[in-house]
């Protein structure tokens, strides 16, 4: 984890000059854990944005793509998705640029998982056509999944436990 201490941020109430407006992050473990697809996000105090690249290291084991924006002051438990919303969108461009810009500086590029990265940079712009593909991934998926859970094996019934016996 890279940064620097904010204990005099919280005991004097004032930010250093300089001190970094944004964090990135990267979700790598696409649906290996928890069933989160993979994802990078940029945070500021003020809004979250979050885009769903959907795809695993090698580019595959794809799931539909997405963003999403949150307004952090007004919702704060994180429940309307502000992306599509017109308000928002020299918000969202601004926040695209910086997460781009993050990305670049820290080394995550795409050079490491070019297969991925190809996936990455499909879905960027989340155009119309990239919107359409994305339904389309999303009804495979679903397939893949009702497809699993019926080849599946049954779940067995616990077997019932005997009673412990008294202590007198």
């Amino acid at each position: 984890m890279q940064g620097h201490s904010f204990k005099t941020i919280c005991e004097t109430g004032k930010e250093p000059r300089g001190w970094q407006q944004e964090a990135y992050y990267r979700y790598w473990m696409h649906m290996s854990h928890h069933d989160n697809p993979g994802h990078v996000g940029i945070r500021t105090k003020e809004h979250k944005l979050i885009y769903y690249y959907g795809a695993d290291y090698k580019g595959g084991n794809r799931t539909p793509p997405a963003w999403e924006l949150y307004a952090l002051i007004k919702d704060r438990f994180e429940t309307v998705n502000q992306y599509d919303n017109p308000e928002y969108a020299a918000v969202v461009s601004d926040l695209k640029y910086r997460l781009a810009a993050l990305r670049k500086r820290i080394g995550d590029d795409g050079r490491d998982f070019p297969e991925t990265e190809k996936v990455v940079q499909a879905f960027w712009d989340y155009d119309e056509e990239n919107r359409k593909e994305a339904v389309e991934i999303s009804h495979q998926f679903l397939a893949r999944r009702l497809d699993f859970l019926k080849n599946s094996p049954k779940k067995k019934t616990p077997p019932k436990t005997k009673p412990l016996p008294n202590k007198k």
